[in-house]
């Protein structure tokens, strides 16, 4: 009778082997999903259409003496522009109304048009007032970092014909 050879490993049996290889595949199945997903999750933000104005992208990149100058010429035109959308939006509400009223009427169709025209050149004329008294109240070279990042950017990729 032979003594059995403690010193030599014992095979894996097949079970264990089975199961590494699944959790192998398993982690590695994960990886790749991780990669094809991780886009579409953390995408960035798409640039802002233009005529929009991203306040606090300004604020980011203000220096911080010039942050409490900036934030009263805000509070100072914020309740002008406000009240200025509100008007806009109510233009636009009497304008669908209109639209979507029993009776059609091409001249009511035409009043809230013109009503919605002259709201939103009011509201307009709102946001230049304040983005001149922004030019006048920073240097040039804080107003050119301040309004390079608030007017938006130029798109990442040009547009398809």
């Amino acid at each position: 009778m032979t003594i059995p050879d403690t010193e030599t490993p014992m095979p894996t049996p097949p079970r264990r082997r089975v199961s590494r290889a699944l959790m192998l595949s398993l982690c590695v199945n994960l990886f790749l999903v991780g990669l094809l997903a991780a886009p579409w999750l953390f995408h960035p933000p798409p640039p802002l259409p233009p005529g929009h104005f991203d306040r606090a992208a300004g604020e980011r990149v203000l220096p911080p003496e010039w942050r409490a100058p900036v934030r009263e010429v805000w509070a100072r035109h914020d309740p002008s522009l406000r009240l200025r959308m509100r008007e806009v939006h109510t233009a636009l509400k009497q304008l669908r109304d209109t639209l979507l009223a029993d009776h059609y009427s091409q001249a009511s169709v035409d009043a809230a048009h013109r009503r919605l025209g002259e709201r939103l050149a009011a509201a307009r004329a709102a946001a230049e007032a304040v983005l001149a008294n922004l030019a006048q109240t920073l240097p040039s070279e804080v107003r050119r970092r301040y309004f390079a990042e608030t007017l938006g950017h130029p798109p990442v990729r040009p547009p398809r014909p």
